[in-house]
């Protein structure tokens, strides 16, 4: 699995910027294995099909109004 740092992330939800309120974020992505195995062919073919995502992010409590 490939990992990436990103040096300035921001996380806004519903206009509101949180990223001072946010400690690590993780996206897990997937996808389904789509068979395209043709005449003639030796082995099973399979391309990249419909993906999905997963973002978490684990935030700092705050209760400051």
């Amino acid at each position: 699995m490939a990992k990436y740092v990103i040096l300035s992330p921001v996380v806004t939800v519903n206009g509101v910027d949180l990223s001072d309120h946010a400690d690590k974020a993780t996206v897990e992505t997937s996808f389904d294995g789509v068979e395209v195995t043709s005449f003639g062919d030796l082995f099973k073919v399979f391309l990249k099909g419909l993906g999905e995502a997963k973002f978490t992010i684990d935030f700092f409590q705050d209760f400051a109004a």
